[in-house]
């Protein structure tokens, strides 16, 4: 089986709370209506920071201007094996918005908790709580 190399970003903002971006898997995808931190496939050749740029262009219509390696995780789903680069973005140059007509919410990391969220970022819920200092 061969690995699907993925590039996501744990988009942070900070209000009264610290919040992350989540969008909702559309139907007919892989894990529909689950929610998940915004990204997608790194293409042959293609840098796994040039495919998180072009990702959050292709689905949220902005540009992540600041952003760094958080982790990387790979996970073994019965049909298919990912490899999945995590980075956090903390600056945006545009306001998102679903631009594949999908779901997009800012929630905290309680409501985060509370999500229909895949079992390969379950680790990473944990481990941003954790890097963020909240609960």
């Amino acid at each position: 089986m061969k690995t699907i190399e993925i590039a996501v970003g744990i988009a942070i903002r900070e209000t009264d709370s610290m919040e992350v971006l989540v969008a909702q898997r559309l139907q007919g995808s892989h894990l529909a209506g689950s929610w998940e931190f915004p990204g997608g496939k790194i293409d042959s050749g293609e840098s796994p920071e040039s495919a998180l740029v072009r990702e959050f262009s292709e689905e949220l219509a902005v540009k992540p201007t600041h952003f760094e390696m958080f982790t990387q995780i790979d996970h073994r789903y019965p049909e298919r094996e990912v490899s999945l680069r995590f980075y956090l973005v903390t600056q945006l140059d545009g306001e998102p918005v679903g631009a594949e007509g999908q779901r997009i919410a800012w929630v905290n990391m309680v409501e985060l908790a509370e999500l229909d969220i895949p079992a390969a970022n379950q680790p990473i819920i944990e481990k941003l709580q954790a890097y963020l200092g909240r609960d």
